[in-house]
């Protein structure tokens, strides 16, 4: 939600990319709906100013680049189960916080400035 924007990350929600290196929080992904095979898809290149000159955007680059990629979960959905009261004492009440994931594709590449027949994960600074 916006406010989740402003109290879990100090950033107002849905502003528009200005820079290569914008971080963004956004609310397109918040909704219930689709509750089953809903996809989201997110690129770190697309519709950022240098994104039709990656190779020459310099900012755009180094944003992109990362190793050991952490997703972190901060709050289960809960299909208004939260307003249940204990004393009704509903034993479907936990079937409706869940976290849902159903596959995680991470594309990349490694950052050899096209002249290195292999990439040295190891030894980053020979790449």
């Amino acid at each position: 939600s916006k406010v989740d924007c402003l109290e879990q990350f100090g950033q107002e929600a849905n502003l528009a990319v200005t820079r290569d290196d914008d971080v963004l929080c956004t609310t397109e992904y918040s909704r219930i709906v689709p509750l089953e095979n809903g996809e989201v898809v997110v690129s770190l290149i697309n519709g950022r100013p240098g994104a039709k000159n990656f190779t020459f955007s310099h900012s755009l680059r180094e944003f992109t680049k990362a190793t050991n990629i952490r997703l972190r979960f901060l709050r289960t959905n809960t299909l208004l189960g939260h307003l249940i009261s204990k004393a009704q004492r509903d034993p479907t009440v936990t079937r409706r916080y869940y976290y849902s994931i159903k596959d995680i594709s991470i594309g990349g590449r490694c950052v050899c400035n096209g002249h290195a027949e292999v990439c040295n994960a190891h030894n980053p600074e020979n790449l």
